[in-house]
């Protein structure tokens, strides 16, 4: 095989280098997690939910250095295919690139298509080692992977939740720093075999540690309070709608506020290294409050529509459409929830806290797939934009104000000759 090139070598040096700043942002969430669990289990009465808030922002971190991390592999084989005389197709290069590609014309296309995290984690371990002329595998059949999968399925329900289940970090309790433990492992295996396949010897400690030795996967079961049977009881009755909706929107303004607080001051956030995690910590914790209040919305809205109590038009509908950016989403769940259920107050779509509400996601972007350590950086810039997004957020909050009148005029509610009985939400 041949040695590392000066392309390989230099995107090497940029892997290692966001390697460190991310695997630094675990470690703090985790350390941070622990010394919270700890206090939980000493002192009675305390609240759980803080520490659950941080096992969440233990989750996001780690499931963001595992994006990273395969992003910077598979931009080292892109760097470095030529040099390293690894033939690829245009094809091969469209995905590892996350492009489009006609296959009609053979042209790689400047449209995206994403690879989520368990494609892109595959891939990036496919092909590196191929660039490397390794024979490094990645055990795909194990718990650790099984683990790995569930651990990347929480984080995605906790950045987009749908239910209180969503909001809920109990799945991964028992994998979480395994699984960290497990996946820092593999990155140091492969990078070992990749280099000694080129010549060249790295010195490392034992890399077979079983991190799983003690965790009973049977005993671990998914556990879910919502069933589909639940979700539709829910539906058919506005004032269960509300209920949950309100929990959410409590839960994760909560969860926003204490990730406000942990920032303390701009110094901190743009000089500490923790500041740094912690600022990251509140895009990111802020983002999934704004994605928790614009399903909400519009499962409260399409239940109304179901039950025949409202209408919307064609151009309603197009301003919810998935393929619009969240905020866009945001502004016109908030906006028909407002003129529906509410008092008429539309969140504004003009003006610099607009405007930051837009460039803040950009950077909730970055930093959840985080490709540079520059990229990942939070600057004074960033955190202005922070700080208006917050002030957007706050301000949208009375388009959420329920209309008392509205709500008990809708059809559905004065078709019930007396309230719904009361049924636990979660009750199967």
């Amino acid at each position: 095989m041949h040695p590392p090139g000066p392309l390989l070598a230099a995107s090497l040096s940029e892997f290692r280098a966001l390697q460190e700043v991310l695997g630094q942002d675990s470690l703090r969430c985790l350390g941070q997690m622990s010394e919270e669990v700890k206090r939980w289990n000493q002192e009675s009465g305390r609240d759980c939910l803080y520490a659950t808030y941080l096992i969440k922002k233990a989750i996001r971190a780690v499931m963001g250095q595992v994006d990273g991390i395969a992003f910077a592999l598979r931009q080292s084989v892109l760097d470095s295919a030529t040099e390293m005389r690894l033939a690829l197709t245009k094809e091969e290069r469209a995905m590892l690139s996350e492009r489009r590609f006609d296959r009609a014309t053979g042209v790689i296309l400047d449209q995206p298509k994403y690879l989520y995290t368990l494609r892109s984690t595959l891939k990036a371990l496919e092909y590196f080692p191929r660039l490397c002329g390794s024979s490094y595998q990645l055990n795909t059949k194990g718990v650790e992977w099984r683990s790995f999968d569930r651990l990347n399925t929480v984080r995605n329900g906790i950045t987009h939740p749908h239910s209180l289940d969503d909001l809920s970090p109990s799945n991964a309790r028992y994998v979480l720093a395994p699984t960290f433990l497990w996946f820092s492992q593999e990155m140091q295996r492969l990078i070992a075999d990749c280099a000694h396949s080129m010549g060249v010897r790295l010195v490392t400690g034992d890399l077979n540690a079983d991190y799983f030795a003690s965790y009973d996967e049977d005993a671990d079961t998914l556990e879910r309070s919502f069933s589909p049977e639940d979700d539709q009881l829910i539906d058919s009755d506005l004032s269960r709608v509300l209920q949950l909706a309100e929990a959410m929107f409590s839960r994760t303004s909560s969860e926003n506020s204490w990730a406000i607080r942990e920032l303390e001051s701009r110094e901190r956030c743009l000089l500490a290294p923790d500041g740094q995690t912690d600022a990251r910590n509140a895009v990111r914790t802020l983002f999934s409050a704004i994605e928790a209040r614009t399903f909400m919305a519009l499962r409260m809205l399409t239940a109304a529509r179901q039950l025949g109590d409202i209408a919307w038009s064609a151009a309603d509908a197009a301003t919810l459409a998935r393929s619009k950016p969240i905020e866009e989403r945001y502004v016109g769940a908030l906006t028909l929830w407002s003129r529906f259920l509410g008092h008429d107050r539309c969140p504004t779509t003009s003006g610099e806290i607009w405007e930051a509400f837009r460039s803040t996601r950009e950077f909730r972007d970055r930093i959840t797939h985080p490709k540079s350590v520059t990229a990942f950086r939070f600057t004074e810039s960033e955190f202005d934009l922070l700080m208006a997004t917050l002030t957007y957020f706050r301000e949208s909050s009375d388009a959420l104000l329920v209309n008392p009148d509205k709500f008990k005029s809708l059809s559905s509610n004065t078709r019930r000759a007396e309230p719904a009985a009361a049924v636990p939400i979660g009750s199967s």
